[in-house]
């Protein structure tokens, strides 16, 4: 398993995708589903980015609501299909860590990547803002995050630097 953590500036972008709230009656996994047979939707009324990446975007609102999109980003927002929501992600200084790897080994040892981030945010002085209700975004490199892949994976936390004295 190979995790890199480094601190970028990501401009503000716009993305459309499906929604999922924890509790729905609908399971992630058929969200999952659903956004892989309608992707190719969302290219028709929009330019992609990248028709090769994926996100995952969460917004958490306390400690058990959240809001999850599964979405790809595009140049503008012209039209939305029917059942599939836009939105806009405001520009931030996020911490981004990068797995490299089988996706058995990361579901082995997610807890660990997610630690090794966070403890690298720590040492650099850095929290996150997603407990303010600030979304953080996960880039995926396949179309699938199935068993016995290699993927690219990158946690994109939006942070802020503490200052010194300040708590």
């Amino acid at each position: 398993m190979y995790v890199h953590s480094e601190l970028r500036h990501k401009p503000k972008f716009q993305a459309i995708g499906v929604r999922w709230v924890r509790g729905d009656a609908v399971k992630l996994d058929e969200v999952t589903r659903m956004f892989q047979e309608r992707k190719a939707e969302i290219g028709l009324g929009a330019k992609l980015v990248n028709p090769d990446k994926r996100l995952g975007i969460s917004i958490h609102h306390g400690e058990l609501f959240l809001v999850y999109y599964m979405a790809m980003e595009v140049k503008n927002i012209q039209s939305v299909p029917e059942g599939m929501v836009a939105f806009t992600m405001s520009a931030h200084h996020y911490a981004v860590h990068t797995y490299e790897g089988s996706t058995d080994a990361f579901w082995k040892e997610d807890s660990d990547y997610y630690s090794r981030g966070n403890q690298w945010m720590k040492e650099q002085g850095y929290e996150a803002l997603i407990s303010k209700g600030v979304p953080w975004f996960e880039e995926f490199d396949q179309p699938e995050f199935a068993p016995g892949q290699i993927v690219r994976l990158q946690s994109n936390v939006p942070v802020y630097k503490l200052v010194p004295g300040f708590d």
